[in-house]
């Protein structure tokens, strides 16, 4: 059992090493560059990345960028973070934006929110993204993290 008082209580790193795996602070991430995107095709779930966790209890979030070859033609999207590959989670778990028939979208950043993987055996996470667009072709790139709560 640790006791905290007001000076003092788990010391943190005093440098730039990585938490080993299995404790607390320990950081899993996966990014998937521009030149690297993944095609999409419209209104379709779709995988950008993925990362595999150990047992444990982690935070998890990600970044996607969804970059059309028509800007004219790009009218929503979103992202999330699950452990079920290219499925939409409840709208709580989801960062998105709508246009309408007046409005469409250069490519977009969005930051999907931060979820709790409490998990008991090595589990597969997944970034995923489903755009809206008319013509031309989608690329959706970004990165997934997750850090050991404890």
């Amino acid at each position: 059992q640790i006791t905290f008082n007001t000076t003092s209580g788990i010391i943190g790193t005093t440098t730039n090493d990585n938490a080993a795996a299995g404790s607390v602070g320990e950081y899993v991430s996966s990014n998937v560059p521009q030149s690297s995107g993944v095609s999409m095709t419209s209104n379709t779930d779709t995988n950008i990345t993925t990362i595999s966790l150990t047992a444990g209890d982690w935070d998890v979030n990600g970044n996607v960028y969804l970059e059309p070859t028509n800007i004219g033609a790009f009218s929503a999207g979103k992202i999330w973070t699950s452990t079920t590959s290219a499925t939409k989670p409840n709208d709580s778990s989801v960062t998105g934006i709508l246009g309408s028939t007046s409005i469409f979208f250069n490519a977009m950043s969005f930051s999907a929110p931060t979820i709790r993987v409490s998990i008991a055996s090595t589990t597969t996470v997944y970034l995923s993204a489903r755009a809206t667009f008319s013509a031309g072709t989608m690329t959706g790139y970004g990165n997934l993290v997750a850090r050991r709560r404890r």
